[in-house]
């Protein structure tokens, strides 16, 4: 049986909150690796076409 958020305590209640805080910092940092990866990719693509272009 289920039972309600107030029967679990207040302990479970931080715990959720610092889990929530803990993946939300980490999607941040993942979101930030992300795009630095698609910035080089561009900067590679970009080269390699300036490098067709130019031949």
């Amino acid at each position: 049986m289920r039972r309600g958020i107030g029967a679990e305590g207040p302990n479970a209640v931080a715990s959720r909150k610092q889990i929530v805080a803990d993946v939300t910092e980490l999607r941040h940092a993942g979101e930030i690796k992300s795009y630095i990866d698609i910035f080089f990719l561009a900067l590679v693509i970009l080269l390699c076409v300036a490098k067709i272009v130019v031949s």
